[in-house]
């Protein structure tokens, strides 16, 4: 099946569930921002391996940030979803 390449934005994809939803996505093409604050709610350590397994690709952006920080979150998007 082929798709249209999106842009997809998760947060919380350093997680189980999110860096496995990045990885579907970016097999089929689309391109994957990632925010994730590496929270310690269970092992930040496995949160980094699986960010950089997710680095072999090349159509992904990943950003460690707490997305209630609204300053950076804004700047995010104003320089790299805003288009």
């Amino acid at each position: 099946m082929k798709t249209d390449s999106k842009t997809i934005l998760i947060t919380g994809g350093a997680g189980f569930i999110g860096s496995n939803l990045a990885e579907k996505l970016l097999k089929m093409g689309h391109s994957v921002y990632i925010m994730d604050n590496l929270d310690d709610y269970y092992d930040p350590e496995i949160k980094k391996k699986n960010i950089e397994e997710l680095c072999n690709y090349k159509n992904i952006k990943i950003f460690i940030i707490d997305i209630n920080d609204k300053t950076t979150l804004s700047q995010i998007f104003h320089k790299h979803l805003n288009k």
